[in-house]
């Protein structure tokens, strides 16, 4: 497999949550999940398929410290009366936002702002927030909290470099922090049109490693074979939709590609040291 286009992305992960994933991204996820929850049992049988959530964290020294801002707003099915909307967020403002925080390390205290706002769902939904300015990948990454690359993930089989790469150093991130060797760790990836090795790797742990980003960055070198046709392999990019039912990458188009893996290492090849 060779690679078709020139590319760079960029991979991250952090000790904020089980997931090693940045904390407000993760809020922003679980909020919104729990917003197709309550739609889709009916514990608020007024809402509309259309909803919007916004987490703002305050972070100190590069951690988050306290859930400062939320906000969220939801579309209502036409004809609803003022006392539905009343409970409808009550129940929003008192269930759901609770429930998307258990189990995270910090969440909304006595001076966090919350805001819940109900609109009309008519001239909502697709129509409206398709946008014109194409797929954010800041939610198929990380939510804007480290750089980001300009090739979106999805809509792109393994022979896309923008996917493989982009996995790569997620995992690469992933190994560094499950290992504790830093507290966070943002891997670029950079690939030429007509090559098949990476002609740039780059390891940042912004102070926060127990080892020299050197160090780290020869651990990858050592351990990790980044040529695209290894990387599908390793993560078995082509086989996974099969072993999935065929549903595999679709699901991936919600709530982000860098979803659930725990503290330790999704697959083989880690720095030795988990």
């Amino acid at each position: 497999m060779h690679v078709e286009h020139s590319a760079t992305q960029i991979g991250y992960a952090c000790r904020h949550t089980p997931e090693l994933m940045p904390l407000p991204i993760v809020a922003a996820h679980r909020l919104s999940r729990r917003l197709e929850v309550a739609l889709k049992d009916g514990a608020a049988q007024f809402l509309s398929p259309d909803g919007q959530v916004q987490v703002a964290v305050e972070f100190r020294e590069r951690s988050p410290v306290r859930i400062h801002n939320i906000g969220l707003t939801a579309a209502l099915s036409e004809g609803v009366g003022v006392d539905e909307i009343r409970m409808v967020e009550e129940l929003l403002r008192n269930e759901t936002i609770p429930a998307a925080f258990e189990g995270l390390s910090v969440a909304p205290d006595h001076e966090t702002r919350i805001l819940v706002r109900t609109v009309p769902a008519a001239g909502e939904g697709m129509g409206r927030h398709s946008g014109l300015t194409g797929r954010k990948t800041a939610d198929d990454g990380y939510g804007g909290f480290c750089r980001q690359a300009t090739g979106s993930l999805s809509g792109k089989d393994p022979r896309r470099i923008d996917r493989t790469a982009a996995y790569a150093a997620r995992h690469i991130g992933k190994c560094v922090a499950a290992a504790d060797l830093a507290g966070e760790c943002e891997v670029q990836l950079s690939y030429c049109a007509g090559q098949d090795e990476a002609v740039s790797l780059a390891v940042d742990t912004f102070a926060s490693g127990r080892i020299a980003d050197d160090e780290i960055f020869r651990r990858v070198m050592r351990r990790f074979d980044l040529t695209p046709a290894a990387i599908a392999e390793r993560y078995r990019l082509w086989q996974l939709p099969a072993d999935n039912g065929g549903h595999f990458y679709a699901r991936l188009a919600a709530y982000g590609h860098n979803g659930p893996g725990g503290s330790r290492c999704a697959v083989g090849g880690c720095l030795g040291c988990c």
